[in-house]
């Protein structure tokens, strides 16, 4: 497990940049390079002895000397800003209210839109709670719909 002295002895954590620089080799890594490199997901991933490590979470370790006990939210919705002022620790449902685009396997293509029938359903969840907003004629107007109630419910949401 890694402590968080073995990570302040080979690692530095730039809060202002969001960036790691190995103090100490490990590996490959040169002393004064940049450690670790993109994941597929989107996100800065670091390795240290074996063990992979996401650079977010290792920037809330480096900086109070815990690791989160919740998910680690980019405010900006960027993945691979991991600047301090751009990192806060949320619980699962609050993560969830910073979702910009529907999922690839949406079926509509649009945040917060379902097929109802021949027409558009707008519906969105807070607090393990489902509220429909109405029914429309195009996916569009639905999407419309949803982003309206986004902007007033979900206060942890950055659109």
């Amino acid at each position: 497990m890694l402590t968080h002295e073995k990570l302040k002895r080979v690692l530095r954590y730039e809060p202002g940049t969001g960036k790691f620089v190995w103090l100490e080799q490990i590996g490959r890594s040169k002393v004064g390079e940049v450690a670790g490199s993109r994941q597929s997901s989107g996100y800065w991933q670091i390795w240290i002895d074996g063990e992979s490590f996401l650079a977010h979470r290792l920037a809330l370790f480096y900086i109070y000397g815990c690791w989160p006990s919740h998910d680690v939210d980019h405010v900006n919705g960027i993945r691979l800003d991991n600047r301090a002022a751009n990192l806060r620790e949320v619980d699962r449902g609050q993560n969830m209210q910073n979702q910009r685009r529907a999922r690839k396997d949406s079926a509509t293509g649009f945040l917060g839109v379902v097929p109802n029938r021949k027409r558009f359903s707008a519906q969105i969840r807070k607090d393990k709670k489902t509220t429909c907003l109405g029914t429309y004629d195009t996916p569009e107007q639905a999407h419309e719909a949803y982003l309206a109630a986004k902007r007033r419910i979900h206060e942890f949401g950055m659109l």
